[in-house]
């Protein structure tokens, strides 16, 4: 799969099954099923994603318009996948050869070292598409008598794993993030790698985490954009007024069209982070992304995400309150991008405070990793 052009029938299956993901809380089987035999949850794999994060932005923004949950697993699987050249050969082809969701959480769990490699132990909550996913790559920590703690990340078949379902919230609720448990499952020596520690490192990594999470969010402004166009398209007006169709009103153009400006500057900024990434894919090269570029790009990112979210919401009140029935896909792409749009790599107060401390020199970051 090269193409960052989804075909209109894998978008129409996920459309078609974003309100059974919801209640089923983890993504429709017709979903999973079109995702993984398109490739989708291998983009890391391919030669344009691996390359080219724009790529992925484009990909997860279609998904994102359609099924927001897929679009969430599918960001967070090709993130995550960004680690597999750090482990052993036997893992990165057990992993890309089940060709299927993968699970990451940095919540340190434990390992100690058996007779037969690591015994792994812990607790992940968050775990996005816990109950989907074939593989887990779980942090760590190893200790050993007489040896320094190793920050180190497992690579786990999730049928090893228990879930605990915790995940019970008003948005992306499709994306099953449960906690995962560990209990004394046995992992081979060869399935486990150390998780970087170089700052420079780390902080590429989340960035680019959140710009593919943040794609996934734009996508679903773009979805409740497309479900507002097909009204003004219609011929029902707004309620109570002479007006036959919602286009007849002049307040309603402007609205709607202030809306999609948003969103379209919104998409433009995701995308010019992608173009940084791409030009920057070397964390220790000489001309790498530095911390205040870093930061400068999430900057970007917050703002970018806030003014979708921002539009959605004018999309609401263009739309009125039946835009807010639970038949109507609308609410469900207001309450995942209200619900996804707080996540922790997108904390604009947190990103400010470190983003002013960068400008003037100070090193007292408020995130560890940024």
């Amino acid at each position: 799969m090269t193409n960052d052009r989804i075909p209109a029938d894998i978008l129409e299956i996920l459309r078609d099954n974003a309100a059974a993901t919801e209640a089923e809380g983890r993504l429709a089987p017709a979903s999973l099923d079109a995702l993984r035999t398109a490739g989708y949850f291998s983009l890391a794999g391919t030669a344009d994603a691996a390359e080219d994060p724009r790529a992925v932005v484009s990909i997860v923004s279609q998904i994102g318009a359609a099924c927001p949950a897929s679009a969430w697993i599918v960001a967070l699987t090709t993130a995550v996948s960004g680690l597999l050249p750090l482990a052993s050969k036997a893992a990165v082809t057990a992993v890309t050869d089940a060709a299927g969701p993968v699970v990451e959480n940095f919540a340190p769990g434990s390992l100690r070292v058996s007779d037969h490699g690591f015994v792994l132990n812990g607790t992940w909550p968050y775990s996005s598409g816990s109950e989907v996913a074939t593989y887990a790559m779980l942090a760590a920590l190893q200790t050993e008598a007489g040896r320094p703690p190793r920050m180190r990340v497992a690579v786990v078949p999730t049928a090893d794993l228990r879930v605990i379902r915790t995940w019970d919230v008003a948005g992306l609720q499709g994306t099953g993030s449960h906690t995962l448990v560990a209990e004394d499952v046995d992992v081979p020596a060869d399935y486990v790698f150390d998780l970087p520690t170089d700052p420079d490192v780390a902080g590429l990594a989340v960035l680019r985490t959140t710009t593919f999470t943040s794609a996934a969010l734009i996508g679903m402004a773009t979805g409740a954009l497309d479900v507002v166009t097909a009204l003004l398209s219609g011929e029902k007006g707004p309620t109570r007024t002479r007006y036959t169709s919602f286009s007849d009103s002049p307040g309603a153009r402007a609205l709607y069209a202030s809306a999609a400006s948003r969103i379209s500057n919104a998409a433009a900024s995701v995308a010019a982070v992608a173009d940084a990434l791409a030009q920057h894919p070397d964390a220790h090269a000489a001309d790498a992304l530095d911390r205040l570029a870093r930061l400068e790009l999430r900057h970007s990112l917050v703002a970018a995400v806030r003014e979708a979210r921002y539009a959605v919401d004018d999309l609401g009140d263009l739309h009125g309150s039946s835009a807010f029935t639970r038949s109507n896909p609308l609410q469900r792409f207001w309450r995942d991008l209200g619900v996804g749009s707080r996540h922790l790599g997108l904390r604009g107060y947190i990103v400010d405070e470190d983003l002013a401390r960068a400008l003037v020199g100070r090193d007292d970051f408020a995130a560890a990793i940024s």
